[in-house]
């Protein structure tokens, strides 16, 4: 049985869906080594021009390592908008 307003809400949803993925593509991410190699949390997060990089934090907590990528990011959107300073 359907429903009127049914497809209208999966439209809905999937333009939701489609909101959050475009989302997901700019959040940064926090990583370990998998080979134990490091104890450090290690920042994924997009560069100006576009580029991922993977950068250590030299973090051994994680709260402080996600500080750490919020500071990254907002360096590179800095750049993005033109008004970066140099400063780290």
């Amino acid at each position: 049985m359907l429903y009127v307003g049914r497809s209208t809400d999966f439209t809905n949803f999937l333009d939701l869906l489609e909101f959050y993925d475009s989302l997901y593509d700019f959040m940064g991410s926090l990583h370990k080594d998998p080979r134990g190699r490091s104890p450090y949390w290690y920042a994924s997060y997009r560069l100006a021009d576009g580029r991922w990089a993977l950068k250590s934090t030299k973090q051994k907590e994680k709260k402080r390592a996600e500080q750490k990528l919020r500071a990254f990011e907002d360096i590179e959107e800095a750049a993005r908008r033109g008004d970066a300073t140099g400063t780290t």
